[in-house]
């Protein structure tokens, strides 16, 4: 059933894609907060979930990447909690080509930039999963430099989504 709702990621209504992108958020955060079903005594349903996840929502990540907002943002929202509950799930990413695509969309220029990008990013180098070489040829020191350097001279006060994440990364 809930392989179904990601089919509707294809529907050519914004409002259907983004709603199945909610649902299927909604329920998988659910599945791996649950430590009966999601943990390494539950190999079986562990595995499910994983193969859920793989199959079904990495394969169109790039799609949401690329749509209109709000779901490259809500995407990357849901990609940075599936990190911070399972960093396996980079080595996955990496496999399937869909890092390159969150990793590209990390950079100065790109108006989807928030906290997300930032903490998936983190999360990237933390999993050991891309080496030394593979930081620098990404240039993640660099941009994240540039980033900063950006955010900090955005006056902290503004109702912006830069002052948001300045905000967020300063704290």
């Amino acid at each position: 059933e809930y392989m179904g709702i990601l089919n509707k990621l294809q529907s050519e209504n914004p409002d259907t894609r983004f709603n199945s992108l909610k649902i299927f958020s909604d329920f998988i955060i659910q599945l791996i907060n649950d430590e009966n079903l999601y943990n390494e005594n539950q190999q079986a349903s562990k595995k499910l979930i994983d193969d859920l996840i793989c199959k079904q929502f990495f394969l169109q990540l790039k799609n949401i990447l690329n749509d209109i907002e709000p779901m490259p943002n809500f995407g990357m929202k849901l990609v940075s909690l599936l990190l911070d509950r399972n960093l396996e799930f980079v080595s996955k990413l990496k496999k399937l080509k869909v890092a390159f695509t969150i990793i590209e969309n990390y950079s100065v220029t790109n108006k989807k930039l928030t906290i997300n990008n930032l903490r998936i990013i983190c999360r990237i180098i933390e999993s050991n999963d891309v080496s030394f070489e593979e930081i620098l040829s990404f240039n993640f020191i660099q941009t994240t430099s540039d980033i900063l350097s950006y955010l900090s001279l955005i006056h902290i006060s503004e109702p912006t989504r830069q002052a948001e994440i300045s905000y967020a990364v300063f704290c």
